[in-house]
């Protein structure tokens, strides 16, 4: 039985992936499908005496997967395709697919018989059985998990200073066309209990999420823009200036006086070249 990645690689493009194209867009990558990962895969569901998820083989057939979400997360780990389906954790319907960077919380894909099945979390509940275990929903599906893994960590914008929020409302569907006129959109949530748009380019994110039925009601989101480089964050936040008011709303969020500095110098910029301002 292989285990480890061939060198005689299947060559894959996006448009033949069914679930990541917007993860794979948004890291630039080229996906590329190892046939002896996927005979691995194979191997493993037998062992388990089931199926794994369409979306989970997809995503643990691509060469190098566990390093490509390593090295663009939190340095957080994936579950080796070459151990994936852990059986006393498939046996209770659940699917360790990956671990927080420091192993106080853990990751499983719920078996529901989907193919791109939800992705709950074990709460820093590290050696608890999983009978006993609060299952935290992380993510409505294992690619949007994926795809959440890699857009939250690319910039280092916290520290950086090149991160600004704002508390505002949701978008309505003008706004959310104009942002589609000039980002790529990724995956959308709409749950009862969260509503998360994710926009995107190579440079830059705009993410905005309300997170309880309340906030929902209310019609009240989070605005958050992440960008690379100051002229980047310039760039990205003159596209949604005037939506809102956001003029006056955003504010420069990241983790030191000297990097908050750094993301207030560029909302003065846009403030002296803003149309209308």
């Amino acid at each position: 039985m292989a285990t480890g990645d061939n060198p005689d690689q299947t060559r894959t493009g996006k448009q033949d992936l069914r679930y990541y194209h917007s993860a794979i867009d948004f890291l630039g990558a080229e996906p590329i499908v190892s046939p002896s990962r996927v005979m691995v895969l194979a191997d493993r569901e037998r062992l388990c005496g089931g199926p794994f998820p369409a979306s989970v083989k997809e995503w643990f057939s691509i060469q190098h997967a566990e390093a490509l979400f390593r090295q663009n997360t939190n340095q957080d780990e994936l579950v080796s395709h070459t151990q994936l389906g852990e059986p006393s954790a498939y046996g209770e319907g659940f699917l360790h697919v990956a671990s927080e960077n420091q192993a106080v919380v853990d990751w499983y894909a719920h078996l529901d018989g989907s193919d791109n099945p939800p992705v709950y979390g074990t709460d820093d509940r590290w050696d608890a059985d999983l009978s006993s275990v609060e299952w935290r929903l992380c993510s409505n599906t294992f690619s949007e998990f994926i795809f959440d893994a890699v857009f939250y960590h690319p910039f280092g914008g916290w520290d950086s200073g090149m991160h600004l929020s704002a508390k505002e409302r949701l978008p309505d569907e003008s706004m959310l066309e104009r942002l589609r006129s000039t980002f790529q959109e990724g995956p959308v949530t709409d749950l009862p209990d969260r509503i998360i748009r994710r926009f995107f380019n190579r440079h830059a994110i705009i993410d905005i999420r309300t997170r309880s039925p309340e906030l929902i009601a209310k019609g009240q989101a989070e605005w958050r823009v992440e960008a690379d480089s100051e002229e980047s964050l310039l760039d990205t936040t003159l596209a949604i200036w005037s939506m809102h008011d956001m003029s006056t709303s955003l504010a420069a969020m990241s983790a030191t006086p000297e990097s908050r500095r750094r993301g207030e110098s560029v909302l003065k910029r846009i403030r002296r070249q803003a149309p209308g301002d």
